[in-house]
């Protein structure tokens, strides 16, 4: 009998460690994966703040920071958001793209009472220029294909093998980036911002 409630009082502290263990060790993940979530939308403002052109990071937000961001252009996409009544908890990836058509084009037109010329710099940009009396209308045709890759780069936290043995991290951080490709060549690409939306 003695032998019986020993085997059952173990059995009951074995379940109760496994059941703290599986439980902290959820909890211990999920700070993790908060912290590096942290960690690249630190590295994205940082290289904000230093002026640097190729900052191609894509942003980890939560919901609540989505709505309570101090960055123009998240607050932009949020009440984007609001106007067309999505709800946070659908959207999964945002994807905002400042795009930028300046470009000096010189063509000579013959003047004539009236006429209608048409310039093209490339094959998917034509300029109509037509004047017809006293009014000169222009007609400009642009066309572009945009083209956003998201890819994930897995780079060593410590960049030397010396530091990573020193400090017995050999793990591999994770950091999502993006490329933006315009077919044509005349569009600029200005700020952009990539955000997943997590839970």
């Amino acid at each position: 009998m003695q032998e019986l409630k020993r085997i059952i009082v173990s059995g009951i502290v074995l379940l109760i460690l496994g059941l703290t263990t599986s439980v902290l060790y959820t909890k211990y993940k999920n700070a993790v994966n908060e912290s590096d979530r942290l960690r690249t939308n630190l590295e994205f403002y940082q290289h904000k703040c230093g002026q640097s052109d190729s900052t191609n990071i894509v942003l980890r937000h939560t919901v609540a920071e989505l709505s309570s961001s101090r960055d123009s252009l998240i607050q932009r996409i949020d009440s984007l958001r609001k106007e067309l009544k999505l709800k946070p908890k659908s959207i999964q990836t945002i994807v905002y793209t400042e795009t930028v058509l300046r470009d000096t084009i010189r063509d000579t037109i013959p003047v004539t009472l009236n006429f209608t010329a048409t310039v093209k710099p490339n094959s998917q940009t034509s300029i109509e220029v037509i004047r017809q009396d006293s009014s000169l209308t222009v007609i400009p045709d642009i066309r572009n294909e945009q083209t956003v890759f998201v890819y994930t780069e897995k780079k060593y936290k410590y960049k030397c093998w010396f530091s990573r043995l020193i400090h017995f991290n050999f793990k591999k951080v994770r950091t999502d980036k993006y490329v933006i490709k315009n077919s044509n060549d005349l569009i600029k690409t200005g700020e952009s911002r990539v955000v997943n939306v997590e839970d």
